[in-house]
């Protein structure tokens, strides 16, 4: 008599998809990448009284391997002030329909600039971060929500789909728009010791 084999099958452990790499490129700088072309819901912050920046992903997990950083392989990583000697932070969001948040708590130093590379996809950027910086570049993104007052000692450039929530100014010294603004019923000051230049239109509802 023949026996009958049971089948036996073994649940296996849920993986986290690894689609956010956080290196250190040839200057030193922050680099926050997307390696996959998957769709991101990334947060950029800083902690003032632990010394790091935080960086969180909603929908991905994040590997880095900077000394000193901890929570590689999860969806939110901290990186050591001291382990960043550049002065920047780039964001490049690949090809997916990405959201990258800096929130009111990104307050890396007034030399820092940050430059976010939309690459493909839809893609839209939130601004909610008052602190003075020297550089703020958003490129190549479709839809950029400016929440707060932002002072930078050298230049910004905005691309496409411009909104501003509340009262909003913009200080610096070359300040562009690449594309539509539209302030809705709010003020929207911009504050140049430069150039302000505004390559398609500016909308407002506020009389």
């Amino acid at each position: 008599k023949r026996r009958r084999r049971r089948l036996q099958f073994e649940l296996m452990e849920s993986r986290r998809l690894l689609a956010v790499d956080i290196t250190l490129d040839g200057g030193n700088n922050l680099a926050v990448s997307d390696i996959t072309g998957n769709v991101n819901a990334l947060t950029i912050s800083t902690n003032l009284g632990t010394g790091r920046f935080e960086i969180t992903d909603n929908l991905n997990a994040i590997t880095t391997t900077i000394p000193g950083a901890s929570g590689s392989g999860t969806n939110a990583v901290q990186i050591p002030f001291g382990s960043v000697n550049g002065t920047s932070v780039f964001v490049y969001a690949g090809f997916g329909n990405d959201s990258i948040t800096f929130n009111s708590n990104f307050n890396p130093a007034s030399n820092f600039q940050v430059a976010v590379y939309g690459n493909g996809g839809t893609d839209s950027v939130t601004w909610q971060s008052a602190s003075s910086l020297r550089n703020v570049f958003v490129l190549e993104s479709e839809a950029i929500s400016i929440e707060s007052n932002i002072n930078t000692t050298e230049d910004q450039i905005w691309s496409n789909g411009v909104t501003t929530v509340g009262d909003v100014t913009l200080t610096g010294r070359d300040i562009s728009f690449t594309g539509t603004v539209d302030a809705g019923a709010d003020n929207l000051t911009v504050n140049s010791s430069g150039l302000v230049s505004i390559d398609s239109s500016l909308s407002s509802t506020d009389g």
